[in-house]
């Protein structure tokens, strides 16, 4: 939509997440994955606007496990 507006702020609270994870939590790669969405989601499902957009970021963020 146009009223959102994301800038590198966004993406870098995305990295700055995963960059505090430790190897002896996150030695899998799979694993590492769920912590990159669990931070997506953090950052960006707070800025959504209703349900409907959540459900649909969701949805997109699901596609990777498949």
């Amino acid at each position: 939509k146009t009223h959102y507006t994301y800038n590198l702020r966004d993406i870098s609270r995305v990295f700055q997440g995963l960059c505090f994870s430790t190897p002896e939590h996150y030695d899998e790669p799979n694993v590492f994955l769920r912590l990159w969405i669990h931070e997506t989601h953090r950052v960006f499902c707070d800025r959504l606007v209703n349900d409907a957009e959540n459900e649909e970021l969701r949805a997109m963020l699901a596609l990777i496990f498949v």
